[in-house]
């Protein structure tokens, strides 16, 4: 499975940790939305010459047949691959038209994805209604990631009233589906006590939860607190190790916190090399604050 930057909250601000993704193998269950893979003993396996199925052919190309036989996973999956610009052009415009082509077919990841697009204006025109209306009918299909968005939407205020209840209702839900982001998502809500009462300790059991499940925002919450000891004892060694891990696993906010503890050396040994380091991994993403504390680390070395 693979995953796009797409939207989330995280520690109470509208930071883009959320992600497009392409669909799972479908299942054989009866309640199947996309039509059931076809066993291997009533369908032979075709094959190339070569002996291997699809050896010479490019990923996109056996999706694009996938999508052309009526695969709503194979339009999905196809659209993630020009949203990335991943063996193909990248081409926006027309990842929106095979995430359309995959939600018109009921599937509820092609309507998220969708969403997606169409929140953020890439391949279509911005929409915050759509977004929404997209998005409520993937989480009432069961897609928990658009649960998750829905839910950013709400405490955001984006396209919506603010609504943090509602808000908290549907990261709990999509929490409870094994959606991490929404788990990262309720963390950072229980934290700060916004639409729910405040309960730290719980927050740091669901930081820990998406934090191993590798979503480096949600290691840099739990390390927040270490840091702090706040719903866990205070381990500064502890706190290190979740910085570092957030930054590795790819979070540009992870990059900027670790990169801001290493140079101010406050709480963790100062190490301003590893912090010009890190800093500007985190600025390279474009993270802002990462850029200007870079450029002040920099000019106190001179």
């Amino acid at each position: 499975m693979r995953w796009l930057h797409v939207f989330g909250l995280a520690f109470g601000t509208a930071s883009l940790v959320g992600c497009l993704r392409a669909a799972p193998p479908p299942s054989t269950e009866p309640a199947q939305t996309v039509a059931p893979v076809a066993s291997p003993a009533t369908e032979p396996t075709k094959r190339t010459r070569q002996g291997e199925l699809g050896q010479d052919e490019p990923k996109s190309t056996l999706l694009a047949r996938a999508c052309e036989l009526g695969s709503a996973r194979g339009c999905n999956d196809l659209g993630v691959l020009y949203a990335e610009g991943e063996g193909v052009e990248r081409d926006t415009t027309r990842a929106v038209a095979l995430y359309s082509r995959a939600c018109e077919a009921a599937l509820p990841m092609g309507c998220t994805n969708l969403a997606a697009m169409v929140q953020t204006g890439q391949g279509a025109k911005k929409d915050m209604g759509r977004a929404l209306s997209l998005y409520s009918k993937a989480c009432n299909e069961g897609e928990m990631l658009a649960c998750n968005n829905l839910g950013d939407m709400h405490a955001a205020g984006e396209g919506v009233q603010r609504d943090d209840g509602r808000a908290v209702e549907l990261f709990e839900k999509a929490c409870s589906g094994g959606e991490p982001h929404g788990c990262m998502n309720l963390a950072a809500m229980l934290q700060e006590g916004r639409g729910i009462n405040r309960a730290v300790e719980r927050a740091a059991q669901l930081y820990q939860f998406a934090c191993d499940e590798n979503l480096g925002t949600a290691c840099t919450g739990l390390a927040n607190l270490y840091l702090a000891g706040e719903g866990v004892p205070k381990d500064v060694a502890r706190a290190t190790t979740l910085y570092n891990r957030g930054c590795d696993l790819g979070s540009a906010t992870s990059c900027y916190v670790l990169g801001v503890q290493l140079s101010r050396g406050s709480e963790i040994p100062k190490d301003r090399n590893r912090a010009a380091s890190v800093l500007r991994i985190a600025c390279e993403a474009k993270h802002a604050e990462a850029c200007a504390e870079l450029a002040s680390l920099l000019d106190d070395r001179d």
